[in-house]
């Protein structure tokens, strides 16, 4: 979960500034440069998975069923929703703003 979080604070950080410098270097040819990050990096997801022990999709699902069945997990899940929205509120026109000359 940790890195889960770390990749999502890392994206949010350097998401504007790796946007705006494809735009600068790239124009309209930046829109396929995001889409090949986002292969490699589907890529490196697959390279990830394949090392990892798998427990099955039958597993998976279940396991997903008893999470959102938990009681603390209820409780959690309206409240991340809504951090998530004003980070993402927050950091989408105010990012751009201070970026810009």
């Amino acid at each position: 979960m940790s890195y889960f979080e770390l990749s999502l604070l890392a994206g949010l950080a350097l998401g504007g500034l790796t946007e705006r410098n494809c735009w600068h270097f790239l124009s309209a040819r930046a829109f396929s440069a995001v889409a090949a990050i986002y292969i490699l990096s589907a890529g490196l997801l697959v390279l990830g998975a394949v090392g990892s022990r798998g427990h099955g999709s039958a597993q998976a699902i279940s396991g997903f069923y008893t999470a959102l069945k938990e009681q603390s997990l209820q409780r959690l899940a309206p409240v991340w929703l809504c951090v998530n929205t004003i980070v993402g509120l927050w950091l989408g026109p105010t990012l751009p703003f201070l970026l810009t000359h």
